[in-house]
């Protein structure tokens, strides 16, 4: 019998249990055995449904990550555009230079977690220099789109942490699944032993071994002349 091991696959591991079970329903003379594995076979589709779960959520994580950091790179254009108005297309203007040293481009450029750790400074900025209507509803824009971004990245983070926990019970799966798997095989030889069968009995209930080829009869001698 094949043991499971780190390549063995989440599919590969339930198939092989599953022909393990069929096989020992199928003799007639192992039911425990066959329950056991069945067992194991049920919570294989718990965690499985779990496992679709958890990646669906990174799925949706990921997307909804990618979407507030276009909207939050749109929120700094649409605020460096209201300053650069305010300012008369100057860009050396004192205002706008106190919210952007860098290029806004090279600020839209960054990912959402550090774009949003650049745009921080930018709140204390706003409580010491003056700027008009539009600017500021611009802004509060921008900041809501902080806000919005952090909460994607923390739902995000979340997310490929519960991710983490079922790939540790999945694991789990594995290992238990592995030795009621070996249990079975030590009590399919010692059942071979109790009944005269051959000894390569209890490899015919795994999908993963070959069970020793039958020995050919030895042709008879050739007559003596």
């Amino acid at each position: 019998m094949k043991r499971f091991s780190e390549r063995t696959s989440w599919e590969g591991g339930r198939s092989s249990v599953l022909f393990s079970a069929a096989a020992l329903e199928a003799s007639g003379h192992h039911a425990s055995l066959a329950t056991t594995l069945n067992t194991q076979l049920t919570k294989w589709a718990t965690l499985d449904g779990q496992r679709k779960s958890a990646d669906d959520a990174i799925t949706r994580a990921h997307a909804q990550v990618a979407w507030a950091d276009y909207a939050l790179d749109q929120a700094v254009r649409a605020f460096a555009n209201e300053l650069l108005r305010d300012a008369g297309g100057k860009s050396q203007d004192k205002t706008y230079r106190a919210f952007f040293t860098d290029n806004p481009s090279e600020i839209v450029r960054m990912a959402l977690e550090r774009e949003i750790e650049r745009l921080e400074a930018m709140w204390l900025v706003a409580t010491r220099v003056k700027i008009s209507k539009r600017a500021t509803e611009a802004l509060n824009g921008l900041r809501a789109c902080c806000e919005e971004g952090t909460k994607r990245l923390v739902a995000r983070k979340a997310a490929q942490d519960h991710r983490a926990l079922v790939a540790l019970d999945i694991a789990a799966w594995k290992s238990s699944t592995d030795a009621a798997r070996v249990s079975a095989h030590v009590q399919l030889q010692q059942w071979a032993l109790d009944h005269d069968d051959e000894p390569s009995y209890a490899e015919r209930f795994f999908a993963d071994t070959e069970p020793s080829p039958k020995r050919k009869s030895e042709p008879p001698p050739p007559d003596a002349k």
